[in-house]
């Protein structure tokens, strides 16, 4: 039996007011029969915390449940606090206050040691209810409805069964795509217009693709920076794909996914950068230059 499953229990419990063993399950890949004997270890160390059948039923705590930090060692209890902290990066839901409600209970300070905002400069409160939104029907299992704009700025109305937010530079949702009926990766920031409907679904059986670069088309870059843009270079590469030259400049070696958005990307490093290889990206990247140039010359005629 796994302490630190015990206490994920509670933790889930004081999140959501009650959950079914069978999600309890599924969270932590045991049985049912597993979850009841957890519940009944949490019973017998004095934790009150009860099952009720029906329609509505599910596991719960009493009213004005409090634990008892000395389940807990300082250390333990330090590590919750801290992993809390991290979690509020994301700025939804209810941790904040389950935050306030552990330091409470152990009655520990919990210091400000990390602060992480994943939200853009300038980004308002429709970019956090969004997310809001996307959290509560993922956890909630509802199907959601809106508009996605593909690299090429083409929008299309979608519905899309959420599974799980991922971060990996910026945000995106994987989701089971009812109009292609597979999964696909949707990047949040692309999302438009997104809303709740009143269906909702069961897990499916096929697993979720992970999300990494198998399958995925990738392009290998080779590019020359400009000493001037040594920050940009330092923040955008990882180190193992820099290489510095005596004169201060650097060649970067890196792979990304391919699609027209690399053009951009490289257009926004100005002449601070050249393009070694591939040919075609090279060609492109000049005939993208030639026409913002263009655009300049008519200005002045």
């Amino acid at each position: 039996m796994q302490v630190g499953r015990l206490f994920d229990i509670v933790y889930q419990l004081l999140l959501h007011g009650s959950v079914t063993a069978a999600d309890l399950a599924e969270r932590f890949e045991v049985s049912t029969r597993t979850v009841y004997r957890d519940i009944e270890a949490l019973s017998e160390a004095g934790i009150p915390v009860y099952a009720s059948r029906g329609r509505n039923g599910g596991i719960s705590l009493i009213d004005r449940f409090v634990l008892d930090r000395s389940l807990l060692s300082e250390q333990e209890q330090d590590e919750i606090l801290f992993a809390l902290q991290s979690v509020r990066a994301a700025r939804t839901g209810r941790d904040g206050e389950l935050l306030s409600r552990l330091s409470s209970v152990f009655k520990r300070e919990s210091p400000d040691w990390i602060e992480a905002d994943f939200t853009d400069w300038g980004s308002g409160k429709e970019e956090k209810d969004r997310f809001a939104l996307l959290k509560s029907a993922v956890l909630q299992r509802r199907v959601i409805g809106f508009t996605y704009y593909n690299a090429k700025g083409e929008s299309r109305e979608r519905l899309a069964e959420p599974v799980k937010l991922i971060f990996k530079n910026s945000w995106y949702l994987q989701a089971f795509c009812l109009s292609r009926q597979d999964y696909r990766t949707f990047k949040i920031s692309r999302m438009e217009q997104v809303r709740l409907t009143e269906q909702s679904f069961e897990k499916r059986e096929a697993p979720l693709p992970d999300l990494d670069e198998k399958g995925i088309a990738m392009v290998e870059l080779s590019l020359l920076f400009s000493p001037r843009l040594a920050y940009r270079v330092h923040d955008e590469f990882h180190p193992s794909c820099i290489s510095a030259r005596p004169d201060g400049s650097f060649a970067v070696t890196t792979s990304y996914p391919a699609g027209d958005w690399i053009i951009g990307y490289l257009l926004s490093f100005g002449s601070g950068v050249t393009v070694l290889a591939p040919d075609a990206i090279r060609e492109q990247v000049q005939k993208e230059a030639e026409g913002i140039q263009g655009n300049y010359f008519k200005e002045k005629t």
